[in-house]
Order: structure tokens, then sequence, then C-alpha cells
């Protein structure tokens, strides 16, 4: 008798144990997003006033490229492959634009890779509708 209650206590504090580790797991990949999602909106933030100054070099734009490839590195372990193909596929345009002094098209790029730095945290966000 006393066997069976050992088990039944045995496998409820393992649940409960993976139930936390999923939960910190969880938090701690919300938290790590919203951070490096925060430092490279900062990095193409600068791009983009540059830009609307006419200040924005081949330079900057590569410079902000480098941060973003060292980032995705990481990230590819948290979102999916797409998400992060997109953002390079509008790096590599902005550059491209930027190297040929197309300002106006190289701003357009810079506000897209800008908007899909506040979207992508967001799509993978401990939310309701995000885990139903």
């Amino acid at each position: 008798m006393l066997a069976g209650r050992c088990v039944v206590v045995r496998s409820v504090v393992s649940i409960i144990v993976a139930a936390a580790l999923i939960i910190a797991g969880g938090i701690f990949e919300c938290l790590y997003l919203d951070r490096t999602f925060d430092e490279l909106t900062e990095v193409y933030s600068d791009i983009y006033e540059k830009l609307e100054n006419d200040a924005c070099t081949v330079e900057d734009s590569s410079a902000a490229m480098d941060v973003w490839f060292d980032k995705k590195e990481q990230l590819h372990a948290f979102i999916p492959h797409t998400e992060i193909k997109e953002v390079d596929l509008w790096a590599f345009e902005l550059n491209e634009y930027v190297a040929q002094g197309e300002n106006e098209e190289a701003k357009a790029k810079a506000a897209v890779i800008l908007g899909l730095f506040d979207k992508i945290p967001r799509s993978f966000s401990l939310r309701a509708g995000n885990l139903l």
C-alpha cells in the first residue's frame, strides 16, 4: 500500500517538475527574444534615422547586417527559418539600395525590417492567442 503511494507521489512530483521546466523555458525564450529584437530594433532604427538624414553609408548598413547575422545564429533555435530568411532578404535589399544611393527605397526596406522586428517576438510570445 505504501509503495503505491510513493509511485503516485513520484509521478505527481515528476509532472510538477516537468511543467515548471516547460514554463521556465518559455519565459526564458520570451525574455531572450524580446532582448534580442530590442537590440536589433535599436540598430536598424539608427539606420532608418541616417537614411532620413541622407547620412547612411554602405559601411553603416553592412555593420547593421553584421549585427543581424551574429544574432540570427542563436535565433535559429527559437524561431522558424522562414522568419529569419525574410529578414535576410530585406536586409540584403536595404544594403544594396544604400550601395546604389537609393535612400528612399532603402528607407522603405528599413521600415519593413523594423516592422518584422516588432512582429516576430510577439508571434512567439506567451499569450493566449499563441497558445490556442
